[in-house]
């Protein structure tokens, strides 16, 4: 993964340090486009694992996997916006 190094310098950085942000920001927008993500708590982990099509040395696809988790998955384009909500 492409990461800033220095001021205006690029490295490629990998491992898990790297993915974890990734994979949690992934997953922070498959919930926000489906509250209902995990309806079985004891099976969470695999379902989310699914959607996110990740393994093996598969890259992670964060769009496909927000799409794929949406209830209407046709509602979510490449120009969509995730729902905002507001703290009273």
């Amino acid at each position: 993964m492409l990461s800033l190094f220095d001021k205006n310098m690029y490295t490629t950085i990998s491992g898990t340090s790297a993915a974890a942000p990734m994979v949690t920001s992934s997953i922070a927008m498959m919930w926000a486009v489906n509250t209902n993500l995990c309806p079985n708590p004891n099976t969470c982990g695999d379902d989310i694992k699914k959607k996110l099509e990740i393994g093996s040395g598969n890259p992670l696809n964060a769009f496909n996997a927000v799409r794929n988790s949406a209830a209407d998955p046709t509602s979510i384009s490449q120009t969509s916006s995730l729902p905002t909500t507001r703290s009273t």
